[in-house]
């Protein structure tokens, strides 16, 4: 939803991302953050609602703080702006495009 209404695309190649959801999340956890590096990704949209409401339900074993993205979105993004647990975030790095 939030790709069509922004007019933008995933720099993935993976149309959502839940931790412990497949056998490799590891993985594919790599391969997001190494995206995110390599295209120099100037904004972030990160729905952090999604761990508070169903968090729990899709991973019971792992407490929210073990999210992975998370020290990666906040050591190289900064919120710009924040609604409902929803976060734009802009990239620190100056290079970003």
């Amino acid at each position: 939803m939030y790709y069509f209404l922004s007019n933008t695309s995933n720099p993935t190649r993976y149309s959502a991302f839940s931790y412990n959801f497949k056998v490799g999340s590891q993985f594919v956890l790599d391969e997001v953050i190494r995206n995110l590096d390599q295209h120099k990704v100037k904004y972030v949209l990160w729905d952090k609602s999604m761990e508070v409401k169903i968090g729990d339900l899709i991973t019971p074993s792992m407490p929210l703080k073990r999210f992975l993205i998370a020290p990666y979105l906040e050591s190289h993004y900064k919120a710009v702006w924040v609604h409902d647990n929803v976060l734009l975030m802009e990239r620190n790095d100056d290079r970003a495009h």
